[in-house]
């Protein structure tokens, strides 16, 4: 049996967290288990959470659709909207909470990157965490929530790396422009 694509398990990931959205949101658990996606590769894709919806969406929107995907997208983002709109105060407290813990993980990666060094596959799959991030405080601002601006360690990884191709698949670029997500076009200082 074929592995499925990124942006399959974009798909199967967004259907199953929309069944559960609800029910998640007004749990205090921080992430929730989508069992049916426990054997999925990156790991954190068996793990509900908000960034890891608005990621998908993200992608999804920026990916080639057949108009009947484009249909299904529109209605998952519906979907969404009416449960961060019903249960808002639960949303951001959610958002709120993930934010810091996503803000923790990438800085100690970052950290990791600076003693151990460059793994262009390393880094595209742990760059998820700082487009995750990216997602969130959009969130936070679009709430008007105060929050506080996250040390992402933007200048150290700077540093360390220098500007290079997109990092994910090349059919998702469009997407994601450089300027506000140019932590996906990088590459090692030495590559």
């Amino acid at each position: 049996m074929e592995n499925p694509s990124a942006l399959e398990i974009d798909w199967e990931y967004l259907s199953l967290a929309v069944e559960s959205l609800e029910d998640y949101v007004l749990s205090p658990e921080r992430m929730w288990v989508i069992t049916k996606m426990i054997n999925r590769e990156p790991a954190d894709r068996a793990r509900l959470t908000i960034a890891g919806i608005r990621l998908c969406q993200v992608r999804l929107g920026a990916a080639p659709l057949t108009s009947q995907r484009q249909t299904e997208l529109t209605r998952l983002g519906f979907a969404v909207e009416r449960v961060q709109l019903r249960w808002s105060t639960h949303w951001q407290a959610k958002v709120a909470a993930e934010n810091e813990e996503r803000a923790r993980l990438w800085q100690n990666y970052i950290l990791d990157l600076m003693d151990e060094g460059w793994s262009k596959a390393i880094y595209a799959s742990q760059v998820r965490l700082r487009a995750m991030l990216q997602l969130l405080n959009l969130e936070l601002a679009g709430a008007k929530q105060h929050f506080l601006s996250a040390d992402f360690r933007d200048v150290d990884l700077r540093s360390i790396t220098k500007e290079g191709p997109f990092v994910w698949e090349p059919e998702i670029v469009s997407g994601f422009p450089v300027h506000s997500w140019w932590f996906l076009y990088r590459s090692g200082r030495n590559t």
